[in-house]
């Protein structure tokens, strides 16, 4: 049987491609059924990103101007307790 430990990655895993999925198909309803009321977003080089209202009209402007073509190859994924993070680097 797998450790709690790996079962979070799985799911984390599991989580990352449901984003990219949601992504390549410009579908800001599912990519907001992904976070909860609380999200932070923390792009760089930009301000940012707080609640799921902000979330929802940076996705619908970046959708009125640009393709995506989104994967979801983590580098690291370290889980601790109630708390996780996926780190990656954008790849074009």
């Amino acid at each position: 049987m797998p450790s709690d430990r790996k079962l979070d990655v799985q799911a984390i895993r599991q989580l990352g491609q449901a984003w990219a999925d949601a992504m390549n198909d410009r579908n800001i309803d599912r990519i907001l059924d992904l976070v909860t009321d609380d999200v932070v977003f923390m792009p760089p080089n930009a301000l940012s990103i707080i609640g799921r209202t902000a979330l929802e009209q940076t996705y619908r402007e970046f959708f009125a101007k640009l393709e995506v073509d989104q994967t979801f190859a983590p580098e690291e994924i370290q889980v601790g307790g109630d708390w996780a993070f996926a780190r990656a680097t954008r790849h074009r």
